[in-house]
C-alpha cells in the first residue's frame, strides 16, 4: 500500500504521512524502556513473564495525551502474575465503574463452579459462537476428550470459558483434593515419633527444603516442611511475583530466611541436627548434587544419611506413592503454603522410559518442597531403613 511501508526485517509498519510506526516487539522488558507509545495492544497477557515488560510499555503510554492500552487475553494456568492482577482489577472496576473511569473492563468469563459442559454457558462466554467462532462442533469434540483427561479439561475451561486454573492443569493433582489434608497438625504429638527426612538442597535462587514424613499404620503420613531462602533471593522472588504473600510467609515462619546471597550449609546442618534431636529420624535422604559435602560430615557424626539421586527411575515410585496418598486423603500437610505452591507448580514430565519425573513451568516456580516431601514420604513407605540386605535376608553360600 502507498500509505504504508512494511519493514519485514524490523517487524514494523511505517505510516508515511503521520510518520507513526506499528512495531511487534520482543518479550524483553528492559529493552522496551524509553518508548513513546500512542497505542499498546497486549495479546495473551497471561503468557507474559514477570512485570518488567508490562511496566516498560505502560510507562511509555503515559508520555502521550490520549494514548490507549488494550489487553486481549484468556485466563491463565495459575492465579498469579500481571494478568491475574489485571483481571482482579478489572472485576473491581466492573463492580464499581466510578472506581476508575479510565479503565473499561469487558469480561466474558464463567463462574468456576458452573457446569463447564453446559452449551448455553459456552454461548454466554463466547458471543461469537453463534456466528461460527469458535466452531461449535470442534468445541464439542474438545469437550468429549476433556471429560476423560484432567489436563485437557482444565485447558478447555481456561481457554474457552476464561476460568482461572489453580494449577490442576498440569495434570498431577486436583488441588481441591489436596486441600482436604490441610487440617492443623498437632506438632506436640509428633515429638519422639519415628520419621524419615528428605532434603532438596540449593545454592542461591531455588528454595532449599527439608521435609519430614511421619508414617501411620494406614499407609498415610503427617508431613512437616521447612523451606529456606537466602535474603537476596527472597527479595528477588518477592519482586518477580508480587501477587504472592512472601512477606507474610516470612512473618508467619512459613519460610526461613538466611542472611546473604547463598544458602549457608551450616544453617541447614544445624536445622537437621535440631530436628533429629526432636524426632526419631530413621533416615535422611538427600540429593547429592549440592549436599554431598554436608552429608559426608553428618555421616561422620553417625547421622543416618542416604543418597537419593534425582532420576526418574528413583523418584517415579516416590511421586506415585505420594500422589496415591493425596488422592486417598492420607497425606496430611497442615496447609503449609510453600508445600502447596510446590504442588501447584509441579508439572509431570514423562521420560523416554515411560517413568514420570516432576518439573516446573517457569524459572520462578518452586517445586523444591514437593521434591523433599516425595523423598521423605517415599522412603517412609519403604520403611526408611538403612540396614544392609545382608542383615535381613537369608543368604547362603553358593558353590560355583
Amino acid at each position: 500500500m502507498d500509505a504504508t511501508r512494511v519493514r519485514d526485517t524490523k517487524n514494523r509498519i511505517e505510516h508515511n504521512k503521520s510518520r507513526s510506526v506499528y512495531t511487534a516487539i520482543s518479550a524483553e522488558g528492559d529493552a522496551q524502556h524509553g518508548k513513546t507509545i500512542s497505542l499498546l495492544v497486549a495479546d495473551e497477557l497471561h503468557c507474559w513473564r514477570g512485570y518488567d515488560l508490562w511496566k516498560s510499555l505502560k510507562t511509555g503510554t503515559s508520555k502521550v495525551t490520549g494514548s490507549l492500552a488494550v489487553v486481549i487475553t484468556t485466563a491463565g494456568d495459575k492465579p498469579e502474575g500481571v494478568c491475574w492482577e489485571m483481571f482482579k482489577y478489572a472485576k473491581k472496576v466492573a463492580e464499581d465503574p466510578a472506581y476508575d473511569p479510565t479503565f473499561l473492563p469487558i469480561l466474558f468469563a464463567a463462574d468456576e463452579k458452573a457446569d463447564w459442559l453446559d452449551e448455553n454457558l459456552w454461548h454466554q462466554v463466547n458471543p461469537g459462537l453463534a456466528d461460527g467462532f469458535p466452531v461449535l462442533d470442534e468445541l464439542r469434540s474438545e469437550a468429549r476428550m476433556a471429560r476423560e483427561l484432567p489436563q485437557l479439561r482444565e485447558g478447555f475451561k481456561q481457554t474457552h470459558l476464561n476460568i482461572w486454573s489453580d494449577g490442576s492443569a498440569a495434570g498431577w493433582m486436583d488441588m481441591s483434593i489436596y486441600d482436604e489434608g490441610a487440617a492443623p497438625i498437632d506438632l506436640k504429638s509428633l515429638e519422639g515419633r519415628s520419621c524419615v527426612m528428605g532434603i532438596d538442597l540449593s545454592k542461591s535462587y531455588d528454595i532449599t527444603a527439608i521435609a519430614l514424613a511421619f508414617p501411620d499404620d494406614d499407609g498415610g503420613a503427617d508431613i512437616l516442611c521447612f523451606p529456606f531462602l537466602p535474603e537476596t533471593t527472597f527479595r528477588r522472588r518477592a519482586e518477580e511475583t508480587p501477587d504472592l504473600p512472601w512477606q507474610r510467609w516470612r512473618e508467619n515462619g512459613d519460610i526461613n530466611i538466611i542472611h546473604g546471597d547463598l544458602i549457608d550449609d551450616d544453617v541447614i546442618a544445624a536445622k537437621i541436627r535440631d530436628l533429629c534431636e526432636l524426632y526419631d529420624v530413621t533416615e535422611i535422604g538427600y540429593d547429592p548434587k549440592f549436599a554431598a559435602k554436608m552429608m559426608a560430615a553428618l555421616a561422620e557424626e553417625d547421622y543416618p544419611v542416604a543418597q537419593i539421586e534425582q532420576r526418574p527411575l528413583v523418584m517415579h515410585p516416590f511421586y506415585l506413592a505420594l500422589q496415591k496418598a493425596i488422592l486417598a486423603r492420607k497425606f496430611r500437610h497442615g496447609g503449609q503454603p510453600l508445600l502447596r505452591k510446590a504442588v501447584v507448580d509441579a508439572v509431570p514430565i514423562p521420560a523416554e522410559t515411560g517413568l514420570i519425573y516432576i518439573s516446573k513451568r517457569r524459572s520462578h516456580d518452586a517445586i523444591d518442597c514437593l521434591v523433599a516431601a516425595a523423598m521423605a514420604f517415599g522412603r517412609a513407605m519403604d520403611g526408611g531403613s538403612q540396614r544392609s540386605i545382608y542383615e535381613t535376608r537369608d543368604l547362603r553360600t553358593i558353590a560355583w
